[in-house]
């Protein structure tokens, strides 16, 4: 039952996934209807995974790291006891999860399973009022056969070359024009539909329409379905949600493909959901206006540019053929547990307490496939190893280390078979190569004295997963000894094996060496490896003025950003830069730049590293600079900069404030006008003129008086 919902989960997550993927590229280009499309075939096709799994034959999909877990009738497993290879292939295997908890009797799986029956139930139950509340509704109506809403209903029937039979009926109670019925499609408009005028009740009318030519009152009563069955799954009612928006903004676009003027849609809209959007409806009707989605499908109506078109009859067959194909084969699909070991230089370490397995295990360890390229270098191929369809490891081979293969990648192509040897055990190659470029299969063979040898020297015992892991990396006893000759810990297996996985070798170790990086622990070689510091690294840095990082220092740079070439670009900018981790870390973090520095000293600021950390952090850009010197502050201090972005100074503040003929304030007096809440000369008279004659002396008391008289004239 597990893995049945598990699996039902799956397939419908991935393809409301997709659904969301084409509708999010049909964003801007496709047409609303286009889109409403998309989310209808979602939702028959979440509903028909159930049915069409029962009905075609199971996709057999091989599910890598699964457990196989043994079934033998009056025979059970008890914890601990992996039985014997015989035993796995006799026992029925079902597919479980590689780690499993004792749980609750609250999350029970039968608990759960009642508590889903529960929701859809409750919400099936919810549907069938909802249903009743229609009718109900239907009840209470009256044929609207007289005055001018027949012909009307012709008129517009004509434009959306409808041919179905359509009934129009008056409501008494219901205030929102709405559509319901799937057979029989029934128009419901309110009493006072009587007082509006014949663009309004056309417009209305149209809309109302659209929903039955494109039977959207199905496709919802669909998705409520849908919703009621997925509840539990948060998409299915996304996914009803996006398919309400886009039908909305479908028929508006029937409305205006029909001739109607978008202004005068519009504001038909805008004074039916604002007078009658109280007023609610059942649920499986579709009513005309919704006041939340009002906003969004009034701007979709004034967009010139927006798409509107149906989609063609082909199109909607295409699109339809297209859902088949993709989900016929995800809801056959099944998984069916094939157990496989990590593959060459990443697999997951097995403790030596699962050693018993190793022989039921290694029949699938090998073969697995390679693919190999020579390298521009010359010296070096690059070969990829796969062990299964989901993982693969990349390794980097000196030419001269694999007998032959310089004499094969010159030759004229063709088969070829090649070994590479390591002290865990030997890799066999065979496939065909031309071209510096190949692949092909391989197998391991594990080395029967490295186990016993890593026993000798203090190691546990390896599984045949961790050997071939260890031999994909050339983890060796030359390595062991090279830890040991660099003064390191001696590693335990499982770190031996950490050291394979994250690719630090024998030369890294040497390299750090060399450089002065003994860590003493192997740990702290995993960390600096996981974290991109390597040799060439550590030179570049030095070669920029930094030769005294700590392991803790390289970290930090890797992690912020610093590299030598940031570094680099900051001393083009800043020829007398002396930095420390921590002042570039610092910028770097802050957003300093190279273009930010290179943008500023255009502008004449030789700034230092913590002046330009100061002034992007209070928003100090070239653009703003430049802005400020329109309105006659050329160049201010770095200080002023600050000042005036913290105290929110503004061109159009400063250009408010000018006045004919009148220098702009110093720097100082800006800011106070400002902090004053000074944004105009009405706001505080006398205030404002004692600033000016302050300010700006004789001509600006001359502006007040030549003001003043004017004012005194114009009484």
């Amino acid at each position: 039952m597990n893995f049945s919902i598990l699996e039902l989960v799956l397939k419908i997550s991935a393809i409301m996934a997709l659904a969301a993927a084409a509708a999010g590229l049909m964003r801007h280009r496709a047409s609303a209807a286009s889109r409403h499309l998309v989310w209808t075939l979602a939702v028959v096709a979440v509903l028909a995974v159930p049915p069409v799994r029962l009905l075609l034959p199971s996709l057999s999909i091989p599910i890598a790291g699964a457990v196989p877990i043994a079934i033998v009738k009056d025979s059970p497993i008890a914890p601990g006891d992996h039985g014997s290879a015989a035993n796995l292939r006799g026992a029925d295997s079902v597919w479980i999860p590689s780690s499993s908890s004792n749980s609750s009797n609250l999350w029970n799986p039968a608990n759960l399973l009642w508590l889903y029956a529960a929701g859809v139930l409750v919400l099936l139950g919810r549907l069938a009022i909802e249903q009743w509340k229609s009718r109900r509704l239907l009840a209470r109506t009256s044929e609207l056969e007289d005055g001018e809403w027949p012909a009307l209903l012709r008129e517009c029937t004509q434009r959306l070359g409808l041919t179905r039979s359509v009934r129009l009926v008056r409501s008494h109670e219901q205030a929102m024009p709405m559509t319901l019925g799937v057979r029989t499609p029934v128009i419901v408009i309110p009493m006072v539909a009587e007082m509006w005028d014949d663009d309004r009740r056309r417009a209305v009318l149209l809309h109302e329409l659209a929903h039955v030519v494109r039977f959207y009152c199905l496709t919802q009563a669909l998705a409520e379905v849908a919703a009621a069955l997925y509840w539990p799954h948060p998409g299915s009612w996304w996914m009803a949600r996006r398919l309400r928006v886009e039908r909305e903004l479908a028929c508006d676009d029937a409305v205006l493909l029909s001739g109607t003027e978008p202004r005068d849609y519009a504001a038909h809209l805008l004074e039916i959901a604002h007078s009658l959007g109280g007023h609610q409806a059942p649920a499986l009707v579709v009513s005309m206006a919704r006041p939340r989605q009002l906003e969004g499908r009034m701007l979709a109506m004034l967009d010139a540019t927006r798409n509107r078109a149906t989609p063609a009859a082909s199109w909607r067959l295409l699109a339809v053929a297209l859902t088949l194909a993709i989900v016929a084969p995800i809801a056959a699909a099944t998984g069916v547990a094939q157990p496989a070991p990590a593959p060459i230089g990443r697999a997951a370490p097995v403790s030596a307490a699962a050693a018993a397995q190793d022989q039921a295990v290694a029949s699938v360890l090998a073969p697995g496939t390679w693919q190999l390229r020579a390298l521009p270098d010359g010296r070096n191929v690059h070969v990829t190893v796969s062990t299964n369809a989901h993982s693969s490891h990349g390794m980097t081979i000196p030419i001269a280390g694999i007998d032959g293969l310089a004499a094969m990648l010159a030759g004229p192509g063709g088969p070829v078979h090649y070994s590479l040897k390591r002290d865990a055990g030997a890799f066999e190659f065979e496939g065909t190569l031309r071209s510096g470029a190949g692949g092909g299969t391989f197998t391991f063979a594990p080395s029967a004295t490295f186990a016993p040898e890593l026993v000798k020297r203090g190691f546990e015992k390896p599984s045949l997963a961790e050997q071939q892991a260890l031999a994909g990396a050339d983890v060796g006893f030359a390595f062991i000894d090279e830890l040991n000759a660099q003064n390191y810990a001696r590693p335990a297996l499982q770190q031996l094996v950490n050291l394979a996985m994250h690719g630090v070798t024998r030369s890294y170790v040497r390299d750090l060496a060399d450089l002065g990086y003994r860590f003493g622990n192997v740990d702290e070689l995993i960390r600096q490896r996981d974290h991109g510091v390597d040799a060439a690294y550590i030179r570049a840095m030095r070669g920029q003025g930094l030769p005294n990082l700590t392991a803790d220092d390289l970290v930090r740079g890797r992690d912020h950003g610093v590299s030598p070439e940031f570094i680099a670009d900051l001393r083009q900018q800043i020829p007398d830069l002396q930095p420390s981790i921590d002042a570039l870390v610092k910028a770097r973090d802050h957003g300093v730049s190279p273009e930010y520095v290179k943008g500023m000293r255009v502008l004449g600021y030789q700034l230092t590293l913590d002046e330009l950390v100061a002034a992007r952090d209070h928003g100090v850009e070239a653009a703003y600079v430049i802005s400020m010197g329109t309105v006659g502050y050329s160049h201010p201090t770095h200080a002023q900069l600050i000042q005036m972005r913290d105290h929110g100074i503004t061109p159009a503040f400063v250009q408010m404030l000018k006045q004919p003929g009148v220098t702009p304030p110093p720097v100082e007096r800006l800011i106070q006008l400002h902090d004053r809440g000074l944004t105009s000369e009405k706001q505080e008279p006398e205030s404002y003129r004692a600033d000016l004659r302050q300010s700006y002396g004789f001509l600006a008391r001359l502006h007040l008086a030549i003001r003043h008289m004017f004012k005194r004239w114009m009484g």
